[in-house]
């Protein structure tokens, strides 16, 4: 008897090169991240202060594939921040935590409009139903 064929690819070898690909494009966060703050015309203060709070985020997941970073990971990293963020292992301030996902979203805003992320895995703020930008 023969098994059913499921799927588009002929071989499993081929199905796990595709995937391998599929996996390793698209820019890591840390590049958006980079992109969207060349692209700032703000004072300095301004862009150190965005700087200072990228910088958890970068933290915990600049080296990841940008179009692979869900919700979920958003949650995980402002809980994360929020409780046990700094090197001592005491949370951020709330203010530091939201700014650094609201200029996540804003870059992720920016990519998409650049072309450089086919579309954007990070929702919208629940509360208000728009992008924080």
């Amino acid at each position: 008897r023969r098994q059913p064929r499921i799927g588009p690819f002929p071989t499993e070898a081929e199905c796990t090169s595709e995937l391998a690909r599929l996996l390793a494009a698209g820019p890591p966060v840390n590049e958006i991240l980079d992109s969207y703050m060349d692209h700032l015309d703000c004072a300095d203060r301004t862009r150190d202060n965005y700087a200072g709070a990228l910088r958890y985020v970068r933290d915990l997941a600049g080296e990841n594939r940008a179009q692979h970073v869900t919700s979920d990971d958003i949650d995980f990293i402002t809980n994360y921040l929020l409780t046990c963020g700094k090197k001592d292992g005491a949370g951020l301030a709330k203010r530091t935590v939201d700014l650094g996902i609201c200029l996540l979203r804003a870059a992720y805003e920016f990519a998409v409009f650049q072309q450089r992320l086919s579309r954007r895995t990070i929702p919208v703020r629940p509360d208000t139903g728009v992008l924080p930008l």
